[in-house]
């Protein structure tokens, strides 16, 4: 933060290299840099400035002349014994006058998972080691990791205790600026992590008559994932246009076996790979008073899943292959009326396809071993509203009008529907900056 207001952009020698990763700043040395330049009420998108309201502050990180063209960094690493156990973390950054790359790379077998810093699948209920997805509210991210109940049940210890896990991440990323409107961002990242668990559990029932009940349980789990992800970024952040389009792609091998032995026998494995692929583009235009802005979302995710479960009873065979299309066009008009005002409209459709086909073998508790569900969504959507900002106020009125249609069907239940509803919400938003340090902010 600086005087209470918080920092939403640092950049360096003008670029934005790091898009919120800041760790590879710290490694700079002071003497290195020759001033810092502070924005305030800073807006990231320059055609957007006196129309976009904003509390934030950006610094611009200006090096000495002869400071650039080489890497600086840290390093730092711990050692354990009984097992060898191994903690590393390696951080870079070189930067030019046109190219920037930074280097992150941290492992460890401690039992600290790393896979935090990555996202992509399906949000933090679906996919413990992901981050959440923008995609997740449009649609395309959805989990179906509770099909797969091969989780382990840990003993009543500290998680570093009885884990063991071998866990690792890199990260590349470059900026590459081609001229003095635009720049290139790429970004590569390879995660892999083991988990090893294993625990045992005697119960003994003392009875009436003497007799003495024992059942014991010997539980095993191995868990094997491995990330790649990776990000082609196009930017372009001028005072009469902005532009952005990323192309995005990720996939994930995730293999988990399970065993349990001694009273009852229990034997699971199972299999997802998952595969993302998705473009987003946004495109601001200044016109004299008027910003036209274009928006382009697209998206396939594919989530094939199965599991194999050997039991006393017999085996159960379950296949799962799902997948989601995305697609979102819009298109808004803002004026600039006077000192103070500003005029939008907006207008735009999104559409949603989903398709999941289960196949199961070996189950005898389903009236069907197979099934097959589709749900397909509409939304078309149109708004005007009206903008007021002075240097302590922001008040937005919008009125939208909506309409959404979705069909949905289910071939266990035998459910075919389909429905069609147009809404109409308006709303107000007041905020009023009292002081530096405080704001006061009604919806309704």
């Amino acid at each position: 933060s600086y005087n209470g207001m918080f920092i939403e952009k640092i950049y360096v020698n003008g670029m934005d290299i790091l898009e919120g990763n800041y760790e590879p700043i710290y490694n700079m040395k002071p003497e290195d840099v020759e001033r810092l330049e502070i924005t305030e009420n800073h807006v990231s998108m320059k055609v957007m400035k006196g129309v976009q309201y904003s509390e934030n502050v950006s610094i611009n990180v200006v090096l000495k002349e002869g400071a650039d063209s080489r890497w600086s960094g840290s390093m730092k690493g711990g050692l354990g014994f009984k097992p060898l156990l191994v903690n590393m973390d390696v951080n870079a950054i070189n930067i030019s006058e046109k190219l920037q790359t930074t280097f992150l790379l941290k492992a460890d077998n401690t039992g600290l998972s790393l896979g935090g810093a990555l996202n992509g699948f399906g949000g933090i209920e679906g996919d413990w080691m992901m981050g959440d997805s923008p995609y997740s509210t449009s649609g395309i991210n959805y989990s179906l990791k509770n099909f797969l109940n091969v989780t382990s049940t840990l003993a009543p210890l500290a998680p570093e205790r009885v884990r063991f896990n071998r866990s690792a991440i890199a990260n590349l990323g470059s900026t590459l600026k081609l001229n003095d409107d635009y720049q290139m961002n790429f970004q590569f990242i390879y995660h892999t992590d083991r988990l090893t668990a294993s625990n045992s559990d005697e119960i003994t029932y003392f009875m009436d008559k003497g007799e003495t009940l024992v059942f014991d349980t010997d539980e095993w789990t191995k868990s094997h994932q491995n990330d790649i992800q990776a990000d082609i970024t196009l930017l372009s952040n001028t005072d009469k246009q902005y532009l952005r389009n990323q192309l995005s792609f990720a996939t994930q091998w995730f293999d988990t076996e399970k065993s349990i032995t001694g009273t009852s026998f229990n034997d699971q494995v199972a299999k997802s790979t998952p595969l993302l692929v998705k473009n987003n583009l946004m495109y601001k235009r200044l016109f004299g008073k008027n910003i036209l802005t274009l928006i382009a979302n697209a998206g396939l995710y594919l989530r094939p899943q199965s599991l194999f479960v050997t039991e006393e009873e017999g085996t159960f065979l379950q296949d799962i292959k799902s997948h989601s299309a995305f697609a979102e066009l819009g298109v808004s008009l803002d004026r600039r009326i006077g000192e103070h005002f500003t005029f939008s409209l907006d207008a735009g459709i999104t559409g949603n396809l989903r398709q999941l086909d289960v196949k199961r073998d070996g189950q005898t508790h389903y009236p069907t071993s197979d099934f097959n569900t589709k749900y397909n969504i509409l939304n078309a959507y149109g708004t005007i509203s009206l903008i007021y900002i002075n240097e302590k106020l922001e008040g937005v009125v919008k009125m939208p009008l909506k309409f959404g249609h979705y069909d949905l069907s289910e071939a266990l239940s035998g459910l075919d529907m389909s429905k069609s509803k147009y809404y109409w919400a308006p709303s107000l938003s007041l905020k009023y900056m009292a002081s530096e340090n405080l704001s006061l902010d009604r919806k309704s």
